[in-house]
């Protein structure tokens, strides 16, 4: 399975880990929401440093012509979590593109062959928009797709209540893990109201710079804890609306079983 896809599932758990003899334990918890950096195939050839960068994975912009380019970036990036954003795809390119060490894909429905669907190794990311209708996101969650990735048609900063809840309302639509393309740092307090959102992870371009993206992660490090449910009285958790069947979000299935 994709290393990407299980970390979008594991935002916001805690592990416990022995801390010496089996008598003590420390809680070490994954990000409360996953940071990608978004970048082009040129500008990881102008500065391969970008590859080094404080995120939990690269999303590289490609097309298929440049995946022998892609080849030789990654030569010496063992270990390195990163995936394809193209606009065209079939199974025997995913084929190609995870013996370089594609972790995950993000594609369109229009563009993507139906028999990438098939692999169970690759992560596989779809991408919406905020016309999201309720017919689709049930085809959704039906797919063997594994995670979605909104790309807001307009923009959505500086993030008001408005657009929050905007977002909100195309969330509740679908329980899989959910990503959400932002053109830069949402400030104050965003990330975590995008965090109580359920919105799993943020996508935001490499070109706005190291210390932006430095400050981002911090931000991101720094955020406390989601409280038990008990402990929120105001916590905001993802529904299915009517019809969409009976499947509950992943955050308020984990809750439940913490609690018990």
């Amino acid at each position: 399975m994709s290393k990407f896809i299980k970390k979008l599932e594991a935002v916001g758990q805690s592990t416990p880990i022995p801390m010496g003899f089996g008598s003590r334990t420390q809680m070490v918890g994954t990000p409360a929401v996953l940071l990608v950096g978004l970048l082009s195939v040129q500008e990881l050839q102008e500065a391969p440093s970008l590859a080094q960068s404080p995120v939990d994975a690269l999303l590289i912009k490609s097309n298929l012509s440049e995946l022998n380019l892609l080849s030789d970036i990654f030569t010496q990036s063992a270990g390195l979590l990163w995936g394809l954003r193209l606009d065209e795809t079939s199974a025997k390119e995913v084929e190609k593109v995870r013996e370089m060490g594609c972790d995950f894909l993000v594609f369109d429905a229009e563009g993507a062959s139906a028999d990438i669907l098939q692999d169970q190794e690759t992560g596989k990311v779809l991408t919406i928009d905020m016309t999201l209708e309720e017919g689709m996101a049930r085809a959704i969650e039906d797919s063997l797709v594994d995670a979605v990735l909104l790309v807001p048609i307009q923009e959505i900063l500086p993030l008001t209540v408005q657009r929050l809840l905007e977002i909100q309302s195309v969330r509740t639509l679908v329980a899989k893990p959910f990503l959400i393309e932002i053109s830069a740092p949402p400030g104050g307090k965003g990330l975590e109201c995008l965090r109580d959102a359920d919105i799993s992870g943020v996508v935001m371009s490499l070109s706005q710079g190291g210390e932006v993206i430095q400050r981002v992660r911090q931000e991101i490090d720094s955020i406390p804890r989601r409280k038990p449910k008990a402990e929120r009285p105001g916590a905001i958790i993802p529904r299915l609306s009517p019809g969409l069947g009976t499947a509950r979000p992943r955050r308020e299935e984990e809750e439940e079983e913490e609690e018990e």
